[in-house]
């Protein structure tokens, strides 16, 4: 694939398919909050599981929270004291997190910086991410993760710097890393979309073309902030506002060796049912049916994403 040097070897995401061409109605998501208290029973450790509830008589999808509906707490699940959550993820049946705090369990030391794996069972550590910790040096706390066809896509809590055989590569909290099968370390810039560093809370990023030289390519990221601002969409020509609670996507198109913003979307208005600002920390999509082809192509996840790309085919 072709991503260019600024981008060399980012978002290696072969198989992926662009939520334009999604056939279906997401069917739930899993997210985390940035608040300990206010937000009713839930605290901000909880996983919670959202359900894809389509009204037919009106024009948007939303989302609804069943009153009961916990998916993961680690300290209930595995013992741990309070940790706070900052990413999850879930692959077949075993749970990717990160702690907002260092724990200690089973006399072993985990940062927030570490990857943890936990099958039911077992708490671990996904090696994977102790390399990327190698790579990266110091401690700079995980916020956000998604893995996808062998390849690692993440935030950090913090900015830095690593190198690469082009030299020491900067990076803030706000730009989305990639650790590919090829155990290359990348960066993927968003600052320019936004004017400024919002930071970058939850993410996931679809990857569409590049194969060969006549293949555009093109890439969305769909993800929430760390603060509240504002983006430009270049197609309607016009200002969208956002916060912290709320998932925007960003759709662009390779020319040459840039990336070029071609729209923005703020399609998730805050958390449903909370009733208050409370922030999201981590998001997972997922797919009603677990068969690879199927679950690309209805892992968007977003209920108004959804319609809304659906209207424009």
């Amino acid at each position: 694939m072709r991503w260019g040097i600024a981008v060399s070897l980012v978002f290696v995401l072969a198989g992926l398919f662009m939520p334009a061409a999604c056939s279906a109605d997401p069917s739930w998501a899993l997210i985390s909050t940035e608040v300990l208290e206010g937000t009713g029973k839930y605290t901000d450790q909880d996983v919670l599981q959202l359900f894809y509830d389509p009204d037919p008589l009106k024009n948007f999808a939303y989302w609804k929270t069943p009153a009961e509906h916990l998916f993961f707490n680690p300290s209930a699940e595995i013992g741990l004291d309070y940790a706070g959550l900052d990413a999850f993820h879930l692959i077949n049946e075993m749970y990717y997190f990160s702690t907002e705090v260092d724990v200690m369990y089973g006399g072993v030391l985990y940062t927030d910086q570490d990857l943890l794996t936990w099958n039911g069972v077992t708490l671990g550590k996904e090696s994977t991410f102790d390399t990327i910790n190698g790579l990266l040096g110091d401690d700079y706390g995980l916020d956000a993760v998604c893995f996808t066809d062998g390849t690692w896509v993440f935030s950090t809590e913090v900015g830095g710097e690593f190198e690469t055989e082009r030299g020491m590569m900067g990076f803030t909290d706000g730009d989305v890393l990639v650790f590919n099968d090829e155990g290359k370390l990348d960066v993927f810039p968003l600052f320019d979309y936004f004017g400024r560093n919002v930071g970058l809370d939850a993410l996931h990023a679809y990857h569409e073309g590049g194969e060969s030289e006549n293949d555009e390519e093109y890439v969305q990221i769909i993800m929430s902030t760390e603060v509240d601002g504002q983006v430009y969409d270049p197609k309607n020509r016009t200002y969208l506002d956002f916060n912290n609670e709320d998932i925007l996507t960003l759709s662009l198109h390779r020319d040459g060796e840039s990336w070029v913003l071609d729209s923005a979307e703020v399609p998730w208005l805050g958390v449903p049912k909370m009733g208050r600002d409370v922030g999201l920390d981590a998001l997972y999509i997922g797919p009603e049916i677990p068969e690879p082809a199927t679950m690309l192509l209805v892992s968007v996840g977003l209920g108004a994403l959804a319609l809304r790309l659906r209207r424009k085919r």
